[in-house]
């Protein structure tokens, strides 16, 4: 299945509000379901925080933290005791993250793409890389499918040691799906 996105302008001054609830927990690290619900429709992410980064509230039994990816930051708010928690969410842009893309080969982004990029934890340098390993000037809903899927140069060099070379895009999409090694569903 591929993601679904909203349309809508991040770039605008309020920043874009979700829920959050904890999904898994351990003693060092919390997985985290963002949920954002816009005009457009319902978003969703998971994203693994480590306990380190979550710092206490005002009152007991309250936590914040926030989520910096290059596109922009996650801010959270909320409840956490032990495996159990939620609260709320905003997402901000980061205004210098569409001039970094335009530099890696990506102009004139949205603002809905931005959300998409930062919901997935896209970056100027994991375009780089695929440059690197010779993908270059992907479309762009390619380029985010290659990184919801974990098709990073990494994984195309380990797929070339083994024999398997110049796969084109969607056959590196599928075998990156069929690892598994991480869902996500926006």
């Amino acid at each position: 299945l591929f993601p679904a996105f909203a349309l809508y302008d991040v770039q605008s001054p309020s920043p874009i509000r979700g829920t959050w609830t904890v999904d898994e927990a351990c003693s060092k690290a919390v997985e985290i379901q963002a949920d954002f619900r816009t005009p457009h429709g319902q978003h969703s992410n998971s994203m693994e925080v480590s306990r380190a980064d979550i710092k206490p509230g005002a009152t007991a039994g309250t936590v914040q933290f926030a989520v910096v990816r290059p596109a922009g930051t996650f801010n959270f708010t909320g409840t956490l005791v032990e495996d159990m928690g939620s609260g709320q969410v905003n997402f901000t842009a980061d205004p210098q993250f569409p001039k970094a893309m335009e530099a890696a080969g990506y102009p004139n982004l949205s603002g809905d793409d931005i959300f998409r990029m930062a919901m997935i934890d896209m970056s100027p340098q994991f375009v780089r890389d695929l440059d690197q390993v010779g993908y270059s000037k992907l479309p762009l809903e390619q380029l985010m499918r290659m990184k919801i899927h974990d098709a990073n140069a990494e994984f195309i060099r380990a797929l070339a040691g083994i024999g398997f070379k110049n796969l084109g895009t969607e056959e590196l999409i599928q075998i990156g799906r069929a690892s598994c090694r991480e869902r996500v569903y926006i």
